[in-house]
Parts: structure tokens; C-alpha cells; sequence
């Protein structure tokens, strides 16, 4: 299985160049927005940006084992799958990469 850091390298390429990266950095857009009248109207992006998130976050959660899926309790968007990802991942990560590196620098041959 590979690790979250290398899914990541996988992952964002595509996300990238399917131009909808926001969608996993940013949260949902509002609802509504204030209009040019200075009334408020339904933010005309919305429509689009549920299309797309409800594609990138079906394919993101396609792709996942179970394991993973388990930890995605109430995640409705991209953007909180992600969130939730990074949260409960990236730390073991980071920790398992400092315990290697203090591996490494521990390591000796004869008196080397």
C-alpha cells in the first residue's frame, strides 16, 4: 500500500490539470452572494462547483481502501475529505520520517 505521501504525488497531478485544486484547499463557495444591486443572489458558481466536487470526491473516495474510507466520517465535500486525510494521516507521516532519520543517523558499521 503505498503511502499517503506518495498518493498525494499521484493524486494532484490530476487534480491539477483538471484546474479544480481548489476544491481540496478551499471549502464549499457560499451560497449567496451579494449582488452588483447590493441585494443578495444565489453565487452563480455554485452550480458548477457542486458538479464538479461531487465528481472529485467520488473518484477521491473510488480510490480509497477501507480502512481509509473508515475515517471519513461526515466528510461531504472534497474539501473535508481531504482535510479529514491530512488530519489523521500526515502526522504518522511526518512522525514515522523523523523516526527514520534518527534510525539512519544512528547507524554505524565497525567504527564508522
Amino acid at each position: 500500500m503505498p503511502s499517503p505521501g506518495e498518493s498525494t504525488v499521484k493524486v494532484l497531478p490530476l487534480i491539477h490539470s483538471l484546474g479544480i485544486e481548489h476544491h481540496i484547499h478551499e471549502p464549499k463557495p457560499a451560497d449567496e452572494i451579494i449582488g452588483s444591486a447590493g441585494k443578495k443572489i444565489k453565487n452563480p458558481i455554485l452550480d458548477a462547483w457542486i458538479n464538479n466536487d461531487g465528481l472529485l470526491m467520488s473518484w477521491l473516495i473510488g480510490n480509497m481502501k477501507e480502512e481509509v474510507l473508515s475515517m471519513l466520517f461526515g466528510a461531504d465535500t472534497s474539501y473535508s475529505v481531504w482535510k479529514s486525510l491530512q488530519e489523521q494521516l500526515l502526522p504518522n507521516t511526518e512522525e514515522n520520517q523523523a523516526q527514520l532519520k534518527n534510525s539512519l543517523y544512528a547507524l554505524y558499521k565497525g567504527t564508522l
